[in-house]
């Protein structure tokens, strides 16, 4: 869905835009956030890895709430072969 998260910066926290659908390990770059360039004028980028964090501990609702999303979903909803909770499944193996 999207999301604007505080990121640490150079001088102090920086809002950044998470598009919806963002993957994990995308990189987004703040253009001129990044340190002083030597012997020159301006900043070079601040590079921002996308980070996601899956719970490891779900209440009996927050499942069903996982289950019934899953009904509903169709494979087109996700980019590559496994499901959704396929890959969440194998991050708990």
């Amino acid at each position: 869905m999207g999301t604007e998260v505080e990121v640490p910066a150079l001088d102090g926290p920086t809002l950044v835009r998470v598009e919806p659908g963002t993957q994990p390990g995308t990189t987004l770059t703040l253009r001129g956030e990044g340190m002083p360039r030597l012997r020159r004028r301006g900043r070079g980028d601040l590079k921002v890895v996308v980070d996601v964090m899956v719970p490891t501990r779900l209440s009996g609702e927050q499942r069903e709430l996982l289950k019934r999303f899953e009904a509903a979903s169709g494979e087109e909803t996700y980019n590559g072969g496994d499901s959704f909770f396929d890959r969440l499944r194998s991050v708990f193996r």
